[in-house]
């Protein structure tokens, strides 16, 4: 899918001498889709975008709208530097200023006020650097989508040696943030990042079971391929002779993961490698995305391959 779609911006047209009626004509027919107020893309291109590119062409559209150049923070930097993000991205923009004058929301757009000191240019924008972008998340997001971003970041096969990051020096920075708004949540989401977690979904997994009680899963672990290499699986209890398997439909279709083998082929792939782990003595439990959008489907999945629930507190 593209990353972000053309925009068709109103100054453009103006400058040259015309109206914007043809673009409000074309929008009102169905060809032309109005992002915000001044800038449109084109329908077709807009279909083909997932939730992360209507986001950056709607943070597109925001900063070439915007008299002076703005300074992207929380989500909106977030989608700049790329991180990880489950259930889809959201329609507001965020911005931050060192002083707010006027109103703060309008029209898709949150101003915030705070420090613009730590602020950099990526991908022609400026957004707050890497590194506070995580721990503003981390402050104000909802905990699973700051852990989501947080295992990413620590893990340096996904982000690279340039961004990746240590839990420890998370800790320390949060120790001396100006502000306490948040501090003790931030805590609470980097102490429990794991830099195992291949993607997003396993890392939403790990935190709903963490709050439906269940003991803590170690993450890819190393098996040996009898036939030479080695196995990776996705969640593993090793006391309960347990392996937890995320199947998104991605691991039989999606090019990056099949290589050069057909669905057919990574199917029959995926049935060797399950035989050869349970000759070890292990069972499986497996479950799609449907199960964690559903954690009463997803509990009584646990519940029935044999892990056990934290006891519940009586007074």
């Amino acid at each position: 899918m593209h990353t972000s779609a053309p925009l068709l911006l109103v100054r453009d047209r103006v400058r040259v001498g015309e109206s914007d009626r043809a673009l409000r004509r074309a929008a009102d027919a169905g060809t032309l889709v109005r992002v915000r107020r001044g800038a449109y893309a084109r329908a077709d291109e807009w279909s083909c975008l997932d939730s992360r590119g209507r986001y950056r062409t709607r943070i597109d559209a925001v900063v070439r709208t915007r008299r002076t150049r703005p300074v992207l923070a929380f989500e909106s930097a977030a989608a700049i530097w790329g991180c990880d993000r489950w259930g889809g991205w959201p329609d507001t923009v965020h911005l931050i200023v060192d002083q707010v004058a006027g109103p703060t929301r309008s029209e898709g757009v949150k101003v915030h006020r705070g420090s613009t000191d730590r602020v950099v240019e990526r991908n022609g924008f400026l957004v707050t650097d890497y590194r506070r972008t995580l721990l503003d998340l981390a402050r104000v997001m909802p905990f699973a989508q700051s852990v989501i971003a947080l295992d990413e970041a620590l893990n340096r096969k996904r982000v690279g040696d340039h961004l990746a990051q240590q839990r420890e020096a998370l800790l320390d920075e949060l120790a001396i943030l100006s502000t306490s708004r948040g501090r003790a949540k931030a805590i609470q989401a980097v102490q429990f990042t794991d830099g195992q977690a291949a993607n997003g979904g396993e890392s939403y997994a790990r935190v709903l079971m963490h709050a439906l009680g269940f003991p803590p899963p170690a993450l890819q672990t190393e098996h040996r391929n009898p036939r030479g290499g080695n196995y990776f699986t996705d969640f593993e209890w090793p006391e309960y002779r347990l392996i937890g398997e995320l199947d998104g439909r991605g691991k039989y279709l999606k090019t990056e993961y099949l290589g050069r083998m057909s669905p057919g082929e990574a199917v029959v792939e995926e049935k060797i490698r399950e035989d050869h782990l349970r000759a070890e003595g292990f069972r499986f439990a497996r479950w799609t995305t449907d199960e964690l959008h559903n954690p009463a489907r997803f509990r009584p999945l646990l519940l029935g391959a044999g892990l056990p629930v934290r006891p519940l507190r009586t007074r």
